[in-house]
């Protein structure tokens, strides 16, 4: 379209569904994630978008989960392959998909050890890290410890610098997102520099479709895993919502109510 309309993910009610759907009915439930479309008051995409919202989650709950859930849950057990007892560091553990890894990791067995600032602290424990660094008085990279899986999403220094607190037996450092201008160096880099060593560095890259919503779905139900809402806006108020957003250091998930 010549004027896309914003936003990536939603949930809301089925108003209608056309002659070749079969998974859905007018007044079900759902939420899913759209490649644009998602700041409006109505939607039409194709079923494969959708899945059905369980009645135990809010509707808050559910637009909150796809994208920053989705990274996190492709993070940790498709592309990092956490196993218990394995010590994981998450670098912004308090953001949009921090607070996810967070939870995701600890459900999973793992020793967490989380990297915030000094007002997330409280927060990374209570969604499960077993340690907390605070960067603005410790510097994580000069611990001496040594950890198998280290999950970034900031980029928030280079991504050499974990280097010297991998597991030198073999672990994983992935870059979930972070800033622009530092991204794109990063993804270029990263290939050539796990060559020939066992420390390896790889980006985050996958949709969260159909499968994996319902695998949040089910971790959000077995009570593994919530969103961490922190900020809500009005529609009206979107805008200033996309400010905050883009000034950086967001924690918890930021939703807009229609």
């Amino acid at each position: 379209p010549r004027d896309p309309i914003l936003g990536f993910d939603f949930a809301g009610r089925v108003a209608a569904v056309g002659s070749d759907v079969k998974d859905f009915k007018p007044g079900d439930d759902v939420f899913g994630y759209l490649n644009l479309g998602a700041f409006a008051e109505y939607t039409c995409k194709p079923e494969t978008q959708f899945v059905k919202k369980p009645s135990s989650m809010s509707f808050e709950q559910a637009a909150a989960l796809p994208t920053a859930g989705g990274a996190a849950l492709i993070a940790a057990r498709d592309l990092t392959q956490v196993n218990a007892g394995q010590k994981v560091l998450i670098i912004g553990a308090c953001g949009g998909v921090g607070s996810f890894c967070t939870q995701i990791v600890k459900s999973m067995g793992a020793h967490v050890t989380a990297v915030c600032s000094t007002s997330n602290v409280n927060m990374a424990k209570e969604l499960g890290a077993d340690e907390v660094f605070d960067y603005k008085k410790e510097d994580i990279c000069k611990s001496g410890k040594a950890f198998d899986v280290i999950l970034d999403n900031g980029l928030f220094r280079s991504m050499l610098d974990y280097r010297q607190i991998m597991n030198p037996a073999g672990s994983t450092y992935l870059l979930i997102g972070g800033a622009t201008n530092r991204f794109f160096p990063a993804l270029a880099m990263s290939p050539f520099v796990s060559m020939f060593n066992k420390k390896k560095m790889k980006i985050c890259s996958g949709d969260p479709g159909p499968a994996i919503l319902k695998d949040l779905a089910e971790l959000f139900e077995a009570g593994k895993m919530k969103p961490a809402i922190k900020k809500r806006y009005t529609f009206e108020q979107l805008p200033e919502g996309l400010i905050y957003l883009e000034e950086g250091h967001t924690v918890g998930k930021v939703v807009v109510n229609m």
